[in-house]
């Protein structure tokens, strides 16, 4: 079973919430609200948002400003006391490495100004932010991971700051969130090098923790 949908299940994570992101009505009046953002689905079920990453690269340049959008509704919103992202494509959590290709220096700044303010909206959210990763989670959607106050990693997630091997680094504040997370030497260690790491090794590097269960 996808760890998004573990995580939807009354069985794992929050002791306070119980999602079943499927169970839902259009009926404002009923338990189960669902609703579409111009890019990405959102349910809402007993006060937990579920977000999903429902296509390849959502960080490219349109998915940033509809995820920074997203977040600044569910921002407002009195109810939520949790937020998931959960990766519901393999490709979710990655940037479009074309649109990168033939950036102009002033394109790059807001290439990467678009980038930190994802991440700040996230970390301003009043209430916790849970990643659930599938796939790879390189570059930009690393640094979405890193954003967030937890992230849960599936047998095939992967993660790494890969921006060296373009002759960069990370963009959005991953170097120093990365650092806060890891370690700095270790975080020098995957910034440098490039390296993508598995799920089992990012739990033992503390960039994710061992995956909870009730």
């Amino acid at each position: 079973m996808p760890l998004s949908e573990r995580l939807a299940s009354s069985a794992v994570f929050l002791p306070c919430a119980r999602v079943r992101a499927e169970e839902v009505t259009l009926d404002p009046g009923q338990r189960y609200v669902q609703r579409h953002h111009p890019s990405f689905p959102i349910a809402v079920e007993d006060n937990v948002a579920i977000l999903k990453l429902n296509r390849a690269t959502c960080l490219d340049i349109a998915g940033k400003h509809a995820l920074k959008e997203a977040l600044d509704e569910l921002k407002a919103r009195e109810d939520l006391r949790t937020l998931i992202i959960a990766g519901d494509h393999p490709q979710a959590f990655l940037v479009n490495v074309a649109e990168l290709a033939d950036m102009s220096a002033d394109a790059a700044r807001d290439f990467s100004a678009s980038g930190h303010a994802l991440v700040a909206a996230l970390e301003a959210l009043p209430f916790p932010a849970v990643a659930a990763v599938e796939g790879p989670a390189l570059g930009g959607g690393c640094e979405l991971v890193l954003g967030c106050d937890l992230a849960f990693a599936g047998r095939g997630a992967s993660f790494g700051q890969i921006e060296a091997m373009g002759g960069v680094m990370p963009a959005f504040g991953g170097s120093w969130r990365l650092a806060r997370r890891v370690g700095y030497p270790r975080a020098l260690e995957m910034m440098f090098t490039g390296a993508v790491i598995d799920a089992e090794t990012a739990k033992a590097y503390g960039l994710v923790p061992p995956f909870l269960r009730r």
